[in-house]
């Protein structure tokens, strides 16, 4: 049988044919993303694949040492033992092993469990479940190994302090990223050093296997403060002595000591009470522990203020050094009468004597006639240019800034609603004389002020990190012989049988060393009174200017007097 044919239609390629070419292009596809992957990308699935059955995991450093100014150890480490349960225990048996723990750790076995859950922890580390154990813990847990399989015994560097408590607000804490305060945060660069790495083999599910090899740690670098030791430890102990002496009476829940060196500005003790426990630092408590009051205290400078007025009336021409008043207790300003504490008359002073008694009628009338409505008088210029009023930039903080107030600050206080009259009264520059009304400043603006009185007008830029000194802030230069009548008075007022400070130094045991001074009583409605001293001392080259500062706890003459006398006599031992 003959099939017609169509003509112009050819017939295709046999199907078998047409399959054997899609056949080759697909294998000859293959055969060239094979090559491409053993050739071409072979060095990069080889580090992908190291990757995922690598791990690393941190190992921390050991923190440097801070040392004082003569190379004791203010901070150093000590070795801490954790335990932790190992990744490998099944489950099951878990709890099995909690249970022969608790009792050895006075815990229980639900308290234990918890630790099991923390999601903070790394699950390549073995998880953690007590810290710092006790050395009869550890020796329990070596001598009955099969007992407690599973559980290892991690020694891991803890921060250590020697002398417990001692300048913990200036030495800081450590929390787990680093320094959290004071010198352990300002120098937690230096201190941290560099955490190694354990390399781990990991399973496909993630768990490690066994440690590959181990990059050790760095450990961190020291730190040298300008802090003296002895002179810490002095006025730690006759700041807390002090306190304690005033509470039959005054409550005294606190207070502070600066001293620095007058010209280069090392601080020397920075004390503040209450302290803390720097290894375990409370969240709160009574009295405000954490705050140091050294940089943070507000206070009203009171009579230790009168220098800064005394200065001020000799620049403006207001006094001379012989400029006398006659002072019979009380000085009326427009219908308020201001008196001197406890309504003492002391006849005829002049600076020196006014300075020395602390004869507030003096500085009442000397304040009067500084006194301006239109801007700053000679009085906030003086306190100014003696650093009160602003953060001393201290390197370690946080300090506050204090207040110098004025007729522009008590216009703006009255914008914010905290006057109902913006205007500057005579009394208010007669209260300002004496270091009262609204002027605040911290216990290191203080110390700054009377060193800056001692340099004749530069004050030093106080710091606690040892090296090159920092120099000294800008600040008016003081005529000398004013200065040296201001230092005049102070030093009478140490020395003078009628010197307000005369009975805490009597019979001061450091022959050659010149100590000026001034007691200051600041009062505080509702409150007892703020007791303050401030001095300098001086031997040869050496200058130090020291204060202290006791909340409520009285008169500064009997409080706060013969804490600075006990560190002026550890200076210059």
């Amino acid at each position: 049988m003959i099939r017609p044919s169509f003509p112009g239609k050819r017939p295709g390629p046999p199907r078998t044919a047409l399959a054997g070419v899609m056949c080759a292009l697909a294998f000859l596809t293959l055969l060239t993303r094979l090559l491409h992957l053993q050739i071409v990308e072979r060095p990069a699935l080889a580090a992908r694949a190291a990757d995922n059955r690598d791990r690393s995991l941190a190992v921390p450093a050991p923190r440097g040492r801070i040392l004082d100014r003569n190379g004791k150890v203010l901070v150093g480490n000590r070795t801490a033992y954790r335990l932790a349960l190992s990744r490998s225990v099944p489950e099951e048996r878990r709890r099995a092993v909690l249970e022969r723990l608790a009792p050895l750790l006075g815990r229980s076995v639900a308290d234990l469990a918890r630790s099991l859950e923390n999601p903070r922890v790394s699950p390549l580390a073995a998880i953690p479940l007590a810290e710092d154990v006790g050395p009869d813990v550890v020796l329990a847990l070596r001598e009955w190994p099969e007992r407690f399989a599973g559980v290892e015994i991690e020694a891991r560097p803890r921060r250590h302090h020697p002398y417990g408590s001692l300048a913990a607000h200036l030495l800081g804490t450590v929390g787990e990223g680093g320094g959290t305060s004071g010198v352990e945060r300002l120098h937690d660069s230096t201190l941290a050093g560099r955490p190694g790495a354990d390399r781990l083999e990991v399973d496909s599910r993630g768990r490690a296997v066994r440690r590959l090899d181990r990059r050790p740690p760095t450990p961190g670098g020291d730190v040298h403060l300008t802090l003296d030791l002895d002179v810490q430890a002095t006025a730690e102990a006759a700041l807390t002595e002090h306190m304690v002496a005033a509470r039959p009476v005054h409550v005294a829940p606190g207070g502070a000591v600066v001293a620095l060196e007058c010209s280069s500005g090392e601080v020397l003790a920075l004390a503040s009470a209450p302290g803390f426990d720097p290894a375990a630092p409370a969240l709160a408590g009574e009295h405000s522990p954490l705050v140091n009051r050294a940089l943070q205290g507000l206070y009203a400078p009171g009579s230790t203020f009168k220098p800064v007025t005394a200065l001020a009336g000799l620049a403006a021409g207001a006094v001379t050094p012989a400029t006398a008043i006659e002072d019979r207790g009380s000085y009326r300003v427009g219908g308020r009468v201001f008196r001197n504490a406890q309504g003492r008359s002391y006849g005829r002073v002049d600076l020196g004597r006014a300075l020395a008694v602390s004869s507030d009628v003096y500085f009442y009338a000397l304040g009067q006639r500084l006194h301006t409505d239109r801007g700053d008088s000679p009085l906030q210029v003086a306190a100014r240019s003696l650093g009160l009023g602003a953060a001393t930039g201290i390197d370690v903080g946080p300090e506050a800034a204090g207040r110098v107030p004025g007729p522009e600050w008590k216009r703006s206080a009255h914008d914010r609603g905290l006057f109902p009259d913006p205007r500057w009264y005579p009394g208010d520059s007669v209260n300002l004389a004496i270091g009262q009304g609204d002027l605040l400043v911290t216990p290191l603006q203080l110390a700054v002020a009377y060193a800056g009185l001692a340099n004749g007008g530069p004050r030093p830029r106080p710091h606690v990190t040892a090296g090159p000194t920092a120099g000294t802030a800008p600040g008016a230069a003081i005529d000398p012989e004013a200065a040296e009548a201001v230092r005049a008075g102070l030093r009478a007022a140490v020395t003078s049988p009628e010197g307000t400070a005369a009975r805490a130094f009597d019979g001061l045991s450091r022959p050659g060393v010149d100590v000026w001074g001034k007691t200051g009583t600041a009062q505080r409605t509702g409150r007892s009174d703020t007791a303050l001293f401030a001095a300098v001392a001086r031997a040869g080259a050496r200058c130090v200017s020291v204060v202290a500062v006791v909340e409520e706890a009285g008169f500064g003459s009997a409080v706060a007097a013969p804490v600075v006398r006990r560190v002026i006599e550890a200076l210059f031992r």
